[in-house]
């Protein structure tokens, strides 16, 4: 999981998890605040961006679980 904070440049993020990816981690997530979403990185698939009203699930690696994207950014 990558949070961002506010002085991650969009490109260094970027190149953050295509390194993630290429040293074998399967899944991902690029939690961004300003934008109140969570984008998931798997290998071999486009990324998938969840939105507030989404949830974002991973039954492969956490079987069970389950994360309200709102209830991420609910403080």
């Amino acid at each position: 999981m990558e949070i961002r904070s506010p002085d991650d440049r969009p490109n260094a993020v970027a190149e953050k998890i295509v390194d993630y990816l290429r040293l074998g981690v399967q899944v991902v997530w690029d939690v961004n605040p300003e934008t109140r979403s969570i984008t998931v990185h798997r290998t071999g698939s486009e990324p998938a961006v969840f939105a507030r009203d989404d949830t974002v699930t991973e039954p492969a690696l956490l079987p069970g679980f389950a994360l309200a994207v709102e209830e991420t950014f609910a403080w």
